[in-house]
């Protein structure tokens, strides 16, 4: 048996910063890992990309993280929006929004899951009140005034006064407790892969929507990747597995008409994996002695790069409310305020980017041109550019810096 002020149930970048940041601030904070020591670490090299919007410096400094992932990230100024649904050469609109339009030097950075990894295992390992538990899963919860007591997969229980679900959308804690949830219908799918491509990108993030499909570049860090970005690509579903199973050459001739030659001779650099973009939601984040973060609590499309950055939002609302409500991190208090502020941040930005997704693929030409008509409006209204770039880089909530327990 082992005790705990907090127990993370899940090890992927959610629950390896929610025990980073409550770990660094004096709790005993155990993770969970339902994966071997010997086999995280091929978790661990994915290389895929994430995108860390602005906000995400305030919560990655609480955990005394952020100049290591600040040194292994590449700044974005630039967002590009382009507009070619109508298929006609030369009638696609472009339009650039630049950070320094909200006085911002940039509007986050793009960084490694690898390197988001490794950061946050060496902070772990460096917390002396904070333990990775590999090999175990939380296969049984049972909540109590006091307490919540977890089964372990590797064998045993553990005690704590906090269980904090980062085990994904599938979530074993979230069914475990008893939540229930909210799924939007997804008639979409996401195509997400690397790419090669001969034009530089600048550091400048792309988007593009074409007629039923649209297309996200996120760069690369590093001086040597000026050539590599990571691509989300979302159209219906049928379309989506049918484009999958085609070859390399004819994905790569697809891919090259959507984008228009717009990044030169393009080759996809990594396996692609196919996905069903659906958007869901907790009924509730919080129940006794358990909370919800991450995808355990709300799925998002990924436009708008909002899905990691909510999660983020998570951590820094959960460690504000148990700073403010004492040192039970688990009471009644901390759940209920936790619960209140992030499922109506969450459900509004599950509203805000399924309405963004279906806008951004429709078939339709008469949205079509609506889309495109808004999106001119919006780049030439000053005041309405800047409350729309404000929101879309609106992630963690800044909680400034917070008590350590003794």
């Amino acid at each position: 048996m082992h005790n705990y002020d907090i127990i993370v149930a899940g090890a992927g970048l959610a629950g390896k910063v929610a025990a980073a940041v409550l770990g660094t601030t004096g709790y005993r904070v155990a993770c969970c890992d339902p994966i071997g020591n010997a086999n995280a670490g091929s978790r661990n090299r994915d290389n895929r990309l994430t995108a860390l919007l602005k906000p995400a410096m305030d919560i990655l400094r609480m955990a005394d993280v952020w100049d290591a992932v600040c040194d292994a990230a590449l700044p974005l100024q630039s967002l590009r929006v382009i507009d070619s649904s109508s298929g006609v050469p030369g009638t696609a609109t472009s339009h650039d929004f630049e950070s320094s339009d909200i006085g911002e030097e940039c509007f986050g950075w793009t960084v490694l899951n690898s390197s988001l990894h490794d950061i946050l295992d060496r902070r772990i390992s460096e917390i002396d009140n904070a333990v990775m538990l590999h090999g175990n899963g939380v296969n049984r919860t049972i909540t109590r005034r006091n307490d919540v007591v977890c089964t372990l997969s590797g064998g045993g229980r553990a005690f704590a006064r906090l269980l904090v679900a980062a085990d994904g959308r599938n979530s074993a804690v979230r069914e475990q407790v008893g939540v229930s949830l909210v799924k939007t219908p997804g008639t979409t799918s996401a195509l997400s892969f690397n790419l090669h491509h001969s034009t530089r990108h600048d550091a400048v993030a792309t988007e593009i929507y074409g007629s039923g499909e649209s297309i996200t570049l996120v760069p690369f860090p590093g001086a040597d990747n000026q050539n590599e970005s990571s691509v989300v690509w979302v159209m219906d579903s049928v379309s989506a597995n049918r484009l999958n199973l085609k070859d390399d050459s004819e994905f790569e001739l697809r891919l090259q008409e959507i984008a228009r030659g717009r990044f030169g001779d393009v080759v996809a650099a990594s396996a692609r994996i196919l996905w069903p973009v659906s958007g869901q939601i907790a009924l509730q984040f919080g129940t006794e002695r358990v909370v919800l973060v991450g995808e355990a609590a709300h799925v998002l499309s990924p436009v708008g790069a909002q899905g990691f950055n909510t999660t983020l939002s998570d951590v820094a609302v959960l460690a504000a409310s148990i700073a403010k409500c004492g040192q039970d991190p688990g009471s009644r208090q901390v759940v209920g305020e936790y619960s209140r502020i992030r499922r109506a941040d969450a459900l509004l930005r599950l509203c805000a980017t399924d309405a963004l997704g279906s806008a951004g693929t429709t078939r339709s030409p008469l949205i079509q041109q609506a889309r495109k008509m808004c999106l001119a409006a919006l780049h030439r209204n000053d005041r309405m550019r800047k409350r729309l770039m404000t929101f879309g880089m609106g992630g963690p909530q800044s909680v400034g810096p917070l008590p350590r327990t003794e």
